[in-house]
This record gives C-alpha cells, structure tokens and sequence, in this order.
C-alpha cells in the first residue's frame, strides 16, 4: 500500500515498466518467441531440427524448474541449452529474414486482454516500456509492429541474418539473454540507461522466477512494484 501510494502521488513521469514478454505480455497458453518459431510449418518435417530441439529441451527444461538447484547452479545449464538451441537453429532450421514476417502473424500468440490497450495508453502517456526477454528480439518486434505498438527497448536475443539474399539466419548477438539472468544493465541504447536513471518509480511484470530480478544491479528505481502472472 505504501509503494502504491508513492506511485500514485510522484505521478507518471517518475515511472517505467520494466516488463518480460512470453507468457507475460502474452496469455499464459501463448507459445514463446522461441515456440512459434519451431511451430512454423515449414519446420514441421523438418527432424533433424525438431528431434534435436526436442532432446537438448528433455535434459534442460527439468534443470530450469528443479527446486533442488539454486539459481547459481541453473546459470551455466540455461547458458549452454541456450547456446545450443540458437546453434540448431543456424544449422538446421533454414530460416531467412523472411520467415519472421511469417512469424508475426502466428495464431500462436496472444495478447493478454488489455495488454495493447495498456501500452497504448503507455505510450500516450510518455510512460517507458522496457521489454525484457529471454526470447528473439526480432520476433517480439515483428509482433509489436502488426499491432502498430512500440517499446522503448527490446533486451533479448538479436538474430543475425546474411546480408545478401536469401538473407539466411548466420549468428546471434553475443550477448546471450535466458531466464535467470537478464536484467536492466543490458540495455544497450544510452536513451533507455537515461530514462531508468531518472525515474525512480519500477513496475515490474513476469511469469518466471528469474522475471523478478530483472531490476537487480540498478542504482534506480528506488521503489519497485513486482507483479507475476499464473
């Protein structure tokens, strides 16, 4: 009550929403940026890159969600499940700049009811949006454009594509973003570091555990509101 008191009387120009996107932003039974790209049906005979995706997620998935292992003991097998689904995803899956226009259209993926009309009402309000995932950059942009809605900043994994047609998937951003480790010192523009150092008021939305660190290792905001999604 006392942090939602000071939101309310130091007003929206001293708040910033720091929010994940799967599952968060999305309904519960959406699937993950990661999901609608092994969803798509030019990958559906695909089983080289489907077995392979389906083994590397038997072994980690149970690691993530184990409550015998500490968050410190996760990090080096979420970094390498990571690694090694984006490595299959170069080798196997044959995907173009192309495809993730595909992708954006996915039934796959739902708003959560209001999600649009509250970063719309966000943006009208001069109010930061800060999307923090451990998904693909470029899939949750596509998505943000079909529905003519933007964020301040996308902190997740950037694709690197071939420049040259057919502009095939070659690598990704060196920065490796998963669920227990990504928080607001990754953000790479100076204009987002600038806003969260001025507001001193964080909304922080997740569905995960790792999603309620993700305002850790910053000098601001001062208070910070944690709400998880079921």
């Amino acid at each position: 009550r006392c942090k939602l008191s000071h939101f309310i009387t130091s007003g929206p120009s001293s708040l910033f929403i720091a929010s994940d996107f799967d599952r968060t932003i999305t309904t519960g039974t959406s699937n993950s940026a990661h999901g609608v790209i092994e969803q798509q049906p030019s990958l559906a005979h695909n089983d080289k890159f489907r077995n392979t995706a389906l083994t590397l997620y038997d072994k980690y998935f149970p690691m993530e969600i184990d409550p015998a292992l500490t968050i410190e003991q996760k990090l080096p097998h979420m970094q390498e499940w990571y690694k090694l689904n984006h490595q299959n995803m170069i080798d196997n899956a044959g995907l173009t700049k192309s495809s993730i226009l595909d992708v954006a259209i996915s039934p796959m993926v739902s708003f959560r009811h209001d999600a649009i009309k509250t970063i719309r009402y966000l943006e009208a309000h001069s109010t930061p949006l800060v999307v923090l995932s451990a998904g693909l950059a470029d899939v949750i942009a596509k998505i943000f454009t079909e529905e003519n809605l933007t964020a301040t900043e996308i902190i997740s994994n950037n694709m690197i594509f071939d420049p040259t047609p057919p502009h095939k998937l070659i690598d990704f951003s060196s920065s490796l973003l998963h669920m227990y480790n990504k928080n607001l010192t990754m953000a790479a523009l100076e204009s987002t570091k600038e806003l969260i150092s001025i507001r001193p008021n964080c909304l922080l939305l997740g569905d995960g555990l790792g999603d309620a660190s993700m305002s850790d290792h910053v000098t601001s905001p001062d208070t910070t509101i944690k709400i998880g999604f079921l």
